[in-house]
């Protein structure tokens, strides 16, 4: 697999949820192109993107509040210079 590094650290206080997600590559796998954030909802079909943004580097990094409304995963999807890709597993994540 890619050594790129791709984390998601959510933290949860009832319904309110931050999400700190970062991208670090190296030369040998190309920089950071684009990098989404991607809110699924259970026992459905749908997503939504929350972050998506093309980028230009080998770090990049942010955090999201938000409120939860309906239980759902987070993921995130990662491209590089050199056309790797690096996925997370969801995060399953439920309101109070």
């Amino acid at each position: 697999g890619d050594h790129r590094d791709l984390h998601s650290f959510p933290t949860r206080r009832s319904s309110d949820l931050t999400i700190y997600l970062k991208g670090i590559s190296t030369e040998y796998f190309g920089t950071l192109t684009h990098i989404r954030l991607i809110h699924g909802i259970f026992n459905s079909n749908r997503e939504k993107v929350l972050i998506d943004k093309n980028t230009d580097g080998l770090f990049w990094e942010t955090s999201e509040n938000l409120d939860i409304t309906f239980s759902g995963y987070f993921r995130a999807e990662i491209w590089t210079s050199l056309g790797k890709r690096a996925y997370t597993n969801p995060i399953w994540v439920s309101p109070k």
